[in-house]
Parts: C-alpha cells; sequence; structure tokens
C-alpha cells in the first residue's frame, strides 16, 4: 500500500521495489550510501533519484521528478518533525501530505515540457474558474478525499485479503464492476 506512506521514505520502500532495490543498490551504496555523515548521504540521495528520473528518459521533466524526489527524501532526513507527528490522529495527515507531494512529482512527471508542467501545477493547486470546480466539483473531491480516509482506515485496521477470501465471486465482480462505472463517470472528458 505505497499511497498510504506517512513520508517519502517509506512510500520508495514501497513503491516499484525492484526499480528502488536497484537504485539503492547500484547507485545510491556506490556514492557511498549513508557512510559520510548527513550532508553526503543527502548528496547522494539526491544524485541518485536525479539519475532514476534520467533513466526513465532523457526528457527536463523526468530529471526535474528525480531531483524533487531526491530532494523531498533528503528533506525527510534532514528536517526535525514536531513531536505532535508521531501521535496516531496526525496519521492521517502524514498521509494526506505525502500523497499530495507524490501527486505533484507525478504532475512533473507525465508533462512534455517544463512549461507544460509549471502550467499544470499552478492549475492543480490554483484551479481557474470554468475548470468545474463549482458545487458538484467540490463534492466530488471531498468524496475522494473521504475515500482515500476510508481506504487508509479499512488497510489499518481490517485484514482486507481474508475480507476478500471470504467473498462470493459474484460480490467481487459486482464491487470490480462498480469500481470500473465510477472511473468512467469521474474519467475527465476532453
Amino acid at each position: 500500500l505505497p499511497y498510504f506512506a506517512d513520508n517519502v521514505t517509506e512510500l520508495w520502500r514501497r513503491w516499484h521495489v525492484s526499480l528502488s532495490s536497484w537504485l539503492r543498490d547500484y547507485l545510491f551504496i556506490p556514492l557511498g550510501g549513508r557512510r559520510g555523515g548527513q550532508w553526503k548521504t543527502c548528496r547522494n540521495l539526491i544524485i541518485t533519484m536525479t539519475l532514476g528520473g534520467l533513466w526513465h528518459g532523457a526528457a527536463w521533466p523526468l530529471v526535474l521528478w528525480g531531483l524533487f524526489h531526491g530532494l523531498l527524501l533528503a528533506a525527510h532526513r534532514v528536517v526535525p518533525l514536531p513531536g505532535w507527528t508521531g501521535r496516531s490522529w496526525a496519521k492521517p495527515l502524514a498521509v494526506a501530505f505525502t500523497f499530495v507531494c507524490f501527486c505533484v512529482g507525478l504532475a512533473i512527471f507525465r508533462c512534455q515540457s517544463v512549461a507544460d508542467g509549471g502550467a499544470f501545477l499552478g492549475r492543480m493547486f490554483w484551479p481557474i474558474a470554468g475548470m468545474g470546480l463549482e458545487t458538484s466539483g467540490r463534492l466530488i473531491v471531498l468524496a475522494v478525499v473521504a475515500c482515500v480516509f476510508v481506504g487508509h482506515f479499512a488497510a489499518t485496521f481490517v485484514d482486507l485479503k481474508a475480507l476478500e477470501r471470504r467473498q462470493p465471486e459474484f460480490v467481487l465482480g459486482a464491487a470490480l464492476a462498480g469500481i470500473l462505472l465510477l472511473t468512467l463517470v469521474l474519467f475527465p472528458e476532453d
């Protein structure tokens, strides 16, 4: 469940495990890994992730995506967090913050150019008139946020694999059909 990670380091432990392991084993560790103190560790993280972005393709948005994640990993390593962030009530906030950071990275990753990325990020955080964020759009955003929180608590307190095994096939099929239908209904029109 990488989307439910409460920090970027945990997200990268869960996300694309084969790529993360390869980056660690063949880039981060040969660069020196965590040896040499905090500064060198942060430098190695930033170089590793930037090269990981370059590995995805020779384009500036991909390099910036890698740099962005390297900076996030380095910041997570050096920025002291307040004591309240470790409390159970704060975990959904940490998960939401990590998910937003990940989505920002995906926006950078998917853009064709740096200018497109800047425009996309601008619209992501500062919607303009006519973007469909009227009352119905706001309700959809609230529904998605509610689903994320419900999913987080379900994954935390319920054994989802055991629950899935106990369901009849037609219930699972209906649930998947409902998810597909919801995806088609909420898919943006071009």
